[in-house]
């Protein structure tokens, strides 16, 4: 069962390899739509469903996503900066 149509119809016929090139595209149609994509997974990249939505690229939802996403990469860098050294 899948939550994404265009994955569906993508694994039905053998082209899983091009999905994750497709979800990419999402973040070139936002700059045009003036949204911001809100998505933290996908099932072409293994994800158990695929999590997304538009929202307004000014408003407050977008704002509160970039500033947590920017946090969590932050905490990740500092994470892998951490046991590089443990080596």
């Amino acid at each position: 069962m899948s939550n994404c149509p265009l994955w569906a119809f993508v694994k039905d016929h053998g082209y899983e390899e091009m999905m994750p090139y497709i979800c990419k595209s999402d973040y070139v149609f936002e700059k045009f739509l003036h949204a911001k994509l809100i998505r933290t997974r996908t099932e072409a990249t293994g994800g158990d469903y695929c999590d997304y939505c538009f929202v307004p690229d000014q408003s407050k939802v977008a704002k509160r996503f970039e500033a947590k996403k920017k946090k969590n990469n932050t905490a990740l860098q500092e994470s892998s900066k951490s046991r590089a050294l443990d080596y």
